[in-house]
């Protein structure tokens, strides 16, 4: 979800207490300023002879104000510089200091964590980084906690999948779930999949996000009635659930349990705000929420490895190691290195 007032320190906030955005003075720190076509279909890869290659990315994160992604296990991010203070942008993926190898990224509204030997979080929202809720704001990540396999960040919480499967969350969000294959985080809330393919989701229900009905906020794990689930994501107030049958189904907002249109051998889903998007076996990605609505339009026709949705926008690692980003309904464009 990569947005970022630049005027303002990075981990600003609205008054209701949502990272602030969609204000005039927005520009998107994780893409190369845009052209002025508005055609959301790429006929081709980047030619390689042209663009020079990369280290391939292993992940690929993108967050409100921030963005990360990992190569020969170093993490780098770009965007806001979370925990900075001033406050500092950068318009290329940068190191982040106190991480060795790392295996696994995420970035929240204002902090983001990853895994090397230790958990290790930075930025500036303490309840979210420290188990403890005792800590401070820091540019360098910092060690919060044990090994695990997969770290999931969210606006004012933290979630681990640890090396036992047990899904453990702290900060506003504390549930945790034990057998967990895979774990993910939205804004407010965090859902999971289970050993039996199962979905589980928990937090701020306020628009169905949770258990397709709106209301409230659900305190314990809420199961929804999905089978032969591989993978879900979460996004700012929708979820997305990738299944056995090829199909992804999505729930939060006007059109609860809603399957998309246009999918084929899907590999990987990621949802954010206004957009959301899906890798295939072949690399191709499609999008689809937002400007495209509910039926997956084809933005990269292959060569994609991992992809990755904001609040308005998304990246996609390619096979040559460069990372092509865009704004819901334009073309991609590469990411500065």
């Amino acid at each position: 979800m990569v947005e970022l007032d630049a005027s303002s320190a990075p981990d600003a906030m609205s008054e209701s207490g949502t990272p602030a955005k969609d204000a005039a003075s927005t520009v998107d720190a994780s893409v190369v300023p845009d052209s002025a076509t508005t055609d959301a279909r790429m006929t081709a890869p980047p030619d390689s002879a042209i663009v020079a290659p990369q280290p391939l990315v292993t992940a690929l994160e993108l967050g409100p104000i921030s963005a990360c992604l990992i190569r020969t296990e170093q993490t780098l991010c770009w965007g806001a510089v979370l925990g900075s203070l001033p406050a500092r942008t950068t318009s290329t993926p940068t190191p982040v200091a106190g991480l060795g190898k790392t295996s696994a990224v995420s970035v929240g509204s204002r902090h983001a964590c990853a895994i090397d030997t230790q958990t290790r979080c930075w930025g500036s929202s303490i309840q979210a980084m420290y188990p403890s809720g005792v800590g401070s704001r820091t540019e360098a990540a910092v060690n919060v906690g044990e090994p695990a396999r997969t770290v999931a960040a969210g606006l004012n919480h933290t979630c681990v999948l640890e090396t036992s499967g047990i899904a453990r969350c702290w900060g506003e969000i504390a549930t945790g779930l034990a057998d967990t294959l895979q774990l993910d985080s939205g804004s407010t809330h965090v859902c999971a999949v289970n050993l039996s393919n199962r979905v589980f989701c928990w937090g701020d229900n306020g628009v169905g996000q949770v258990t397709g009905t709106p209301g409230g906020s659900v305190r314990n794990a809420w199961q929804l009635s999905f089978r032969n689930v591989l993978s879900v994501s979460a996004g700012e107030s929708r979820t997305c659930a990738r299944l056995a049958s090829h199909e992804v189904t999505c729930w939060g907002g006007p059109d609860p349990f809603q399957p998309i249109l246009g999918l084929q051998d899907t590999v990987e889903i990621s949802v954010g705000d206004a957009i959301s998007c899906a890798r295939s076996t072949a690399g191709a990605v499609d999008c689809w929420d937002g400007t495209y609505g509910l039926t997956a339009v084809r933005v990269i026709v292959a060569g994609a490895t991992h992809v990755s949705a904001g609040t308005e926008r998304a990246c996609a690692s390619m096979e040559d190691g460069n990372v092509l980003c865009w704004n819901a309904g334009a073309a991609p464009v590469l990411l500065e290195n």
